[in-house]
C-alpha cells in the first residue's frame, strides 16, 4: 500500500488499484493482522472510532474485494468476523 500524497494504491501484479482512505484503512489492518479473525465490531471501533452500521464496514469489504479482484482476499467467518490468510 502506498500513501503518497494521500494517494491510496494497493499493487497487486504490478497493478495499482486506487482505494479510499477507509478501504485502504481496513486492508492495512488486514495485513497487520493476517491469519487473526476480526469481529466487525473490531474494525469499526478500529476504523472509526465511533458507531456506524454494520452494513457499512459490509459495503466496504465488499468494495475492496471488487476492487482487488479477488473474493477471498477477506474471508467471511460466518457468526465470527473477517479474515485475512
Amino acid at each position: 500500500i502506498d500513501h503518497a500524497e494521500g494517494v491510496w494504491l494497493y499493487t497487486k501484479n504490478n497493478e495499482k488499484i486506487l482505494l479510499s482512505k477507509k478501504e485502504s484503512d481496513i486492508l492495512e489492518l488486514f495485513l497487520r493482522n493476517r491469519g487473526k479473525v476480526l469481529t466487525p465490531q473490531y474494525i469499526i471501533d478500529t476504523i472509526w472510532g465511533e458507531y456506524v452500521q454494520l452494513n457499512t464496514l459490509t459495503v466496504m469489504i465488499k468494495r475492496i474485494r471488487e476492487k482487488i479482484g479477488d473474493k477471498n482476499v477477506i474471508v467471511s467467518k460466518r457468526n465470527v468476523g473477517y479474515v485475512m490468510y
